[in-house]
């Protein structure tokens, strides 16, 4: 059985060592947090490319991924977050995910790659999966035909969904990004998913929060489900500090707003950010600066 494989990037864009203690500390927790298999892809249904070249990932690689990081998913294919357990470990909520596959076609071979919380840097995690022939990415059983590999970990045998992928020490609105990519890159999905969300609803519109960088400074408030192509008024509130402003709904009435909270002579607080239309009133609080980062 493979152990949850936990996510922890560096703030400032980069992995650290912590990444890696991360990995092999879920070893131990391996009981609890990691997934059955899927019985499909151990009776056999999986096509294992014959002796492969060597896979190593080199810089025009990552770059070329980062630039193209959630702008060309390939047409028919999906990718998705499904949680499955939170666990409290030595004060931080591990979170583990299945990342589901769907409509990947077979003859390539692919890898997982995470994408920094609050950067463009991104890393190759786990490589030497293939699809079935549901379209389902999976690792084959075969181990003897692995290549040379500069990846960090070689995919266990068994479906993409069985891997035990997950997050620790993550705050509120930090983003996770995964991807899944053939080594000729010519296939691509990519998963979104706020581990610990901040959000709020009236009806159908909703406002969601997301932390834009590693200081707590910038945030991403991001709308939906309000009136299209209408004026919305906003008013953000920021300890004794107010700002009004108006907010131009697009078509669909999905948009994103930027927001700078800080206020003068402070390096922490809260804020709320209220949005009104003519059929909803949402209002969402969140924190900013040293407040911000607080594990969760």
């Amino acid at each position: 059985m493979s152990a949850p494989m936990f996510s922890r990037v560096n703030m400032r864009g980069s992995f650290t060592q912590a990444h890696l203690r991360a990995t092999l500390f879920t070893v131990y927790f391996a009981f609890a947090l990691t997934p059955a298999r899927s019985q499909a892809v151990a009776s056999g249904a999986t096509q294992n490319p014959a002796a492969p070249a060597p896979i190593m990932v080199t810089q025009e690689q990552e770059q070329s991924v980062a630039e193209g990081w959630g702008k060309s998913t390939t047409p028919g294919v999906e990718l998705k977050f499904e949680e499955t357990k939170r666990v409290r470990l030595k004060g931080s909520t591990a979170v583990n995910y299945r990342l589901l596959s769907k409509g990947f076609p077979p003859g390539r071979i692919y890898a997982v790659w995470v994408k920094d919380s609050f950067g463009k840097s991104v890393t190759a995690i786990l490589t030497g999966f293939s699809a079935d022939l549901t379209g389902e990415v999976v690792c084959p059983d075969e181990r003897a035909d692995r290549p040379q590999s500069n990846v960090t970990r070689w995919c266990s045998a068994g479906a993409l969904k069985d891997q035990g992928l997950g997050v620790l020490v993550y705050k509120k609105g930090e983003p996770y990004d995964l991807g899944v990519i053939s080594t000729d890159g010519t296939v691509r999905a990519f998963a979104h998913v706020i581990p610990f969300p901040i959000e709020a609803a009236d009806g159908p519109c909703r406002l969601s929060v997301e932390m834009a960088d590693w200081r707590g400074l910038l945030f991403g408030i991001y709308g939906d489900g309000f009136e299209p192509n209408a004026q919305l008024q906003g008013l953000a509130v920021s300890g004794k500090e107010t700002l009004n402003s108006t907010v131009q709904s697009p078509p669909d009435g999905r948009f994103l707003i930027l927001s700078l909270p800080a206020t003068k002579g402070k390096k922490s607080g809260t804020t709320t950010f209220t949005l009104i239309g003519k059929t909803c009133r949402v209002s969402v609080t969140y924190d900013w600066g040293r407040a911000a980062l607080k594990v969760q």
